[in-house]
């Protein structure tokens, strides 16, 4: 059973090489990803209150249900926090 013990060695060292490889390969690229928005800076949408990321089309926050649009005095049409002006009108969003 020497041979086969040798083997079976060789088979697992490689094995476990390879998850080693792999795993610290997936921490790195996540560390990189992370480290990217730092330096580019997070350009997630976030809630003006509680700072949860929105997503597009949402008109309240879902973690502390702040309005998220504002609508056009004048058309009604309602448009994302900090647009200045109307797009169907040209009128000015306050």
């Amino acid at each position: 059973m020497g041979i086969f013990d040798n083997i079976l060695n060789q088979v697992t060292s490689r094995l476990k090489n390879d998850i080693e490889y792999k795993t610290s390969s997936g921490i790195s690229n996540t560390i990189d990803q992370g480290a990217k928005k730092v330096l580019e800076g997070d350009k997630t949408p976030r809630c003006p209150k509680c700072k949860k990321p929105i997503e597009h089309g949402m008109k309240f926050c879902s973690g502390c249900g702040v309005k998220l649009v504002v609508s056009c005095t004048k058309c009604n049409l309602e448009f994302p926090l900090g647009t200045r002006f109307c797009s169907g009108c040209g009128g000015k969003i306050q």
